[in-house]
């Protein structure tokens, strides 16, 4: 048979050291850009997978993705994968951070933004509905411009004139409807008026009468802007945002600035909201005048620097455990990986094994039970690509082309995938686990080909965004009772444990990234299982982590094929480290 089924061998071997470099590199300008200036460098970002939020964030923001919108981003990309955050009422609650802002879902409720401004201007952390928690203003991050410049406000030099304690009328204002806006602050809190600033001819618009605050011409336009929308699939026109939701009331007045913005002394009008901030730019583009601040960035930095106890974020911690296969790292597991070949039964059957790693579509149910037969411990991996479009699978015509990218090296017929459109592949991959795999009978999988990230595809793939499409095809195999385990991604380990129930690397003993397994998988009870094929894994160190290390034939043959090499740190006959 023709050597189409194996994947991720010698083009990628061969490339990862010089795209582990250079794709690192890469990676680092492209999110210092989208960080400074999302606006501008952030298009082809759309991670977002958790549907709730996905309605919401394309509504706004698809339109500004696909060129569509000529405005500023509502929500720009996501910095986080989904978290979780212990909330009073109703437990844990979802949580997802994006430039500007976060969105977070309690169960039984709507999707809400959080007072994250608010937060940060007084250092009060709301942690339940009646539940709060004094802590820091945020005095270290500047609520507009250049990060790390002293000259800059922070959101604590605001504290002096936000509304808080409205019973008691702090900091009210009276109604300035129609005069201009000369009101001035320093990264000290001090305010004064600066007569010049009329030139730039901004009036007071609307007055908020709950906190008693104006808003200017400019920001309530920004705020209840009709225009391009995308909304049940299509694009039409409306109210990009509904303000109250999204903004909240106003917490301040609206106060010129001398900020420093990409190096440069300039003049930025700036109010905060109890849930964003605004801010004004007279010498930006006309269109990006107006932007919000990247509170969500933000936000997020200060509260994982608060001190021990204040109830920072943890990530979406693994579902909770069901009755799939989770392999422990307590003994060796003895496994046979076959894939340049189709498996078959009962000639590719060896003694003392217990895990097969096959085919998904070219393995058939009953071979799946025959294999099951064979012992009560027996388990059967179903082996599936979910990184990259294969011209000879059987549901290749699923595909659109828009989704299809450079050629993966080396692969005949074989090309990366924009795993950020994960309404497109997600389906895809769901309907290959249940009809390839879960149907047949099939322990788990092994979604192979998802670094995407650091190879050359064709797409801007962010680390981040990697790593979500990794974490969604976990939570999918679970949900069909389907252990999953990490295919490469050796690097992301430390990020991705949590999801998988175990993991199979190719070469971490070459590449020098064992150890990243063994803080993450190992340190954790999970087993690992490894390959080597330039050269024989460091077999002690393995087994004294318990690493399940082997060296192989690179095309993964069947033992009959005289090609076929197999030396395992721990022998199949022998169950003990």
């Amino acid at each position: 048979m023709k050597n189409t089924l194996l994947k991720a061998r010698t083009a990628h071997l061969a490339n990862k050291i010089l795209s582990g470099l250079v794709m690192a590199l890469l990676a680092y300008l492209l999110l210092g850009s989208i960080f400074a200036d999302s606006s501008v460098n952030a298009a082809g970002i759309n991670p977002v997978i958790d549907p709730d939020f996905q309605i919401i964030w394309k509504r706004a923001d698809e339109p500004v993705l696909e060129g569509k919108a000529d405005r500023s981003w509502t929500w720009g990309p996501a910095i986080t994968p989904l978290l979780n955050e212990v909330y009073r009422e109703g437990g844990n609650r979802k949580v997802q951070y994006f430039d500007k802002a976060r969105m977070e879902l309690t169960q039984g409720r709507q999707v809400s933004n959080g007072l994250l401004a608010k937060e940060m201007i007084t250092g009060l952390l709301q942690l339940g509905d009646n539940d709060f928690k004094q802590t820091e203003p945020n005095t270290s991050i500047n609520i507009a411009g250049d990060q790390g410049n002293q000259q800059n406000p922070t959101y604590a030099s605001f504290r002096k004139v936000a509304t808080i304690a409205s019973e008691r009328g702090e900091n009210f204002t009276s109604d300035n409807t129609g005069k201009v806006v000369t009101a001035i602050i320093s990264r000290d809190g001090k305010t004064g008026n600066n007569p010049d600033l009329a030139r730039y001819n901004i009036k007071e618009m609307v007055f908020e009468k709950t906190l008693h605050h104006n808003i200017p011409d400019v920001f309530w336009k920004f705020e209840t802007l009709n225009g391009p929308i995308y909304v049940n699939g299509q694009y039409t026109t409306g109210k990009v945002v509904d303000w109250l939701e999204s903004f909240g009331l106003p917490l301040t007045e609206a106060y010129w600035t001398r900020t420093v913005v990409r190096g440069q002394m300039q003049d930025v009008l700036v109010q905060a909201f109890e849930r964003r901030v605004l801010t004004y730019t007279p010498s930006n583009e006309a269109n990006f005048k107006v932007e919000m601040g990247n509170v969500g960035q933000h936000y997020r930095e200060w509260r994982n620097n608060l001190p021990a106890g204040s109830d920072s974020l943890t990530p979406v911690s693994t579902p909770p455990a069901g009755n799939w296969w989770q392999p422990t790292s307590e003994k060796p597991i003895h496994w046979h990986w076959q894939l340049s070949e189709d498996f078959v039964y009962p000639r590719d059957v060896l003694p003392n094994v217990t895990v097969y790693d096959i085919d998904g579509e070219h393995t058939s149910s009953d071979t799946v039970a025959k294999l099951h037969a064979l012992g009560k411990d027996i388990k059967v991996i179903c082996y599936f690509d979910a990184g990259v479009f294969e011209t000879y699978r059987s549901d290749a015509g699923r595909f659109p082309r828009e989704v299809i990218g450079k050629k993966d090296a080396g692969w005949e017929g074989s090309y990366w995938l924009d795993i950020r459109r994960t309404d497109i592949l997600l389906p895809i991959m769901q309907d290959r686990m249940q009809h390839w795999c879960k149907d047949k009978g099939f322990d788990a999988i092994e979604p192979d080909e998802t670094e995407v990230w650091s190879n050359d595809s064709g797409f801007t793939i962010t680390r981040e965004q990697n790593n979500l499409y990794n974490q969604k095809i976990a939570e999918m195999a679970h949900a069909l009772n389907l252990s999953v385990g990490l295919k490469g991604n050796t690097s992301e380990a430390p990020e991705l444990w949590q999801y998988f129930d175990w993991s199979l690397n190719e070469q971490c003993w070459h590449f020098r990234e064992c150890d990243k397994l063994k803080t993450s998988f190992l340190a954790h009870g999970k087993a690992v299982l490894n390959i080597e094929y330039d050269g024989a894994p460091d077999c002690a160190t393995a087994n004294s982590w318990h690493l399940n290390s082997a060296l192989r034939d690179l095309d993964l043959v069947g033992p009959t094929n005289p090609a076929y090499l197999f030396v395992p740190c721990i022998p199949n006959s022998i169950n003990n480290w």
